[in-house]
């Protein structure tokens, strides 16, 4: 875990400790969809043209 904090330290903002594992799982369901997709785009500032470099 240290190892994997170390390399992705600027990524990181917090981290969460326990007993046991927690996993999330889930979807995004608004972007499971053009539509979907499409806005978060525009909100994010995206041109489509870009979308590959994003």
């Amino acid at each position: 875990m240290e190892a994997f904090l170390s390399k992705h330290a600027s990524d990181v903002t917090g981290t969460l400790s326990g007993f046991d594992r927690l996993v999330f799982r889930g979807t995004l369901r608004g972007l499971a969809y053009a539509s979907g997709m499409n806005s978060y785009l525009h909100a994010a500032g995206v041109l489509l043209k870009d979308f590959k470099v994003f």
